[in-house]
């Protein structure tokens, strides 16, 4: 899953590690910099990873012994060099170094996907949306469980469960501190669920899974800076206009923006429409695509002005936004944009979109997991 060119990629937005980073030792840093490296890119070898990290040869043999022993990297095939000399092997992640289950819970259904140390899918489960939240949270121990004896795990205990949920979301915490859809305020999911599961967990909101995804396999893996925005339309009778999943994700240095009060990003619906009314029948999303467009373009061009982005994905729902409609869209977003001499401004609709948020939560689990296993070792030795 993960792309083989990628060469910039979210940091990792690790809470414990992210505390305690005055207090790693440069060798702790070093070798957390290998396997960020190796997080984003199977083809280095260890003299390309020295040469980027600027480590001594010696160093960065030393490290990946290290990582070797631990189980968390391997050698791979022979890399094509143009260069005399002896041959030299990519470093990969080994397959079984971590594991990381993601959920989305969401009004439309709650999807659960599982991926290995290299990112690769081994199972997704799908199940029934609109449950009450305690509901859903007694069952998740049991379906995690079922995904990974599903998926030939055993008791891998290197792994995590990365929950997404739409709302305003304290990461650090796990509390999701406002969501319409689920009618939550100051509800501590993660300490709801932490007690029932043997393994970390770390809750976030979906439009951040849905960047960190976008980050790592799609049009923002490039990026240094950008904005994310998602838009997610209901599905059947009985929708509401709080049923729309809409937010932005602020991308800054490969850092989220979150707000001192965790909000940044998050979109008050009064800004839109009321898409069903205007469509005029609810679940005929064809109808929708149009007003959304003309709708949407004049509000995103309002944020763009505001915080003069630079660069903009677009993930929405294929019935609000697809390919072929897609240029007549960006055409409208220009027409709003404030004219600044000179202005540099990008636009890609994501060809991941909305629908890869469980993956990214799965994605960050597994990182997260992999960064716990390598800290651990080091502390044994």
């Amino acid at each position: 899953m993960v792309a083989d060119s990628l060469t910039h990629g979210l940091h990792m937005d690790f809470p414990e590690i992210s505390n305690a980073s005055r207090e790693l030792t440069v060798a702790q840093k070093n070798r957390l910099s290998v396997l960020h490296r190796l997080l984003k890119d199977t083809c280095y070898s260890q003299r390309r990873l020295a040469g980027l990290l600027h480590l001594r040869a010696s160093t960065l043999s030393n490290i990946t012994s290290e990582l070797r022993d631990a189980g968390l990297v391997e050698e791979g095939e022979v890399l094509s060099l143009n260069r005399i000399g002896p041959p030299e092997h990519a470093l990969r992640i080994c397959r079984d170094a971590a594991w990381g289950c993601g959920l989305e819970i969401d009004p439309r259904g709650n999807v659960f996907t599982l991926v290995n140390g290299r990112g690769e899918i081994l199972a997704t489960k799908r199940s029934a949306g609109r449950l009450r939240i305690k509901t859903v949270l007694a069952k998740i121990p049991e379906e995690v469980d079922d995904l990974r004896r599903k998926a030939g795990l055993g008791d891998n205990p290197h792994g995590g469960l990365g929950v997404s949920i739409p709302g305003i979301v304290n990461h650090r915490s796990g509390e999701v501190v406002f969501s319409q859809s689920f009618n939550l305020q100051g509800f501590p999911l993660r300490d709801q669920l932490q007690p029932s599961f043997p393994y970390p967990i770390w809750v976030d909101r979906n439009v951040i899974y849905g960047a960190y995804h976008d980050s790592i396999c799609a049009e923002g893996r490039q990026w240094e800076n950008f904005a994310y925005f998602s838009a997610r339309s209901p599905l059947g009778k009985g929708s509401r206009l709080t049923d729309y999943s809409l937010g932005i994700a602020f991308v800054i240095g490969n850092r989220f923006y979150r707000g001192f009060n965790h909000a940044a990003g998050e979109l008050d619906h009064e800004i839109f429409p009321d898409l069903v009314k205007e469509s005029g029948r609810v679940g005929k999303n064809d109808a929708l695509s149009v007003p959304f467009r003309e709708y949407c373009t004049r509000h995103l061009a309002s944020v763009v002005n505001l915080m003069d982005v630079g660069k903009l994905i677009v993930a929405a729902d294929p019935g609000l936004l697809d390919a072929d409609a897609f240029p007549a869209f960006e055409q409208r977003l220009r027409e709003h944009l404030l004219p600044v001499s000179q202005r540099h401004f990008t636009v890609r609709l994501s060809s991941i979109g909305p629908a890869g948020v469980n993956i990214g939560a799965a994605l960050y689990a597994m990182h997260r997991s992999l960064e716990k296993r390598l800290l651990a070792h080091m502390k044994g030795q």
